[in-house]
C-alpha cells in the first residue's frame, strides 16, 4: 500500500522523517521523532512540505495582508488570475 501523506508547512519536520536533522530539545521530541522516522523508514507514512504561498491553514493561525489573504481566497475556491 501507499504510504499516507502527511503535509505540513515545516521543512525541518521534513527533514527529520528522513533522518536528515537533528532532535535535541527533549526526551519528548526524541520519541516523536524516532516514531516518525520508524514510520516513515517502514513507508506507513510520508512528509510533503507545503509551500508557504499555498498554505490556507495561514489565514487562520496568522496575520496576513490583503494581497496574501485574496491570493489564499483565490486558490482555495480554485479561482485562476488571469
Amino acid at each position: 500500500a501507499d504510504p499516507c501523506p502527511v503535509y505540513c508547512d515545516s521543512k525541518t519536520t521534513v527533514l527529520i522523517s528522513l533522518e536528515a536533522a537533528s532532535v535535541k530539545k527533549s526526551a519528548f521530541l526524541l520519541r516523536k521523532m524516532l516514531f516518525m522516522q520508524e514510520c516513515t523508514a517502514q513507508l506507513l507514512i510520508k512528509f510533503y512540505q507545503i509551500p508557504e504561498k499555498d498554505n490556507l491553514a495561514d489565514e487562520m493561525t496568522k496575520y496576513i495582508v490583503f494581497d496574501k489573504w485574496k491570493a489564499h481566497l483565490m486558490y482555495s475556491n480554485n479561482v485562476r488570475k488571469d
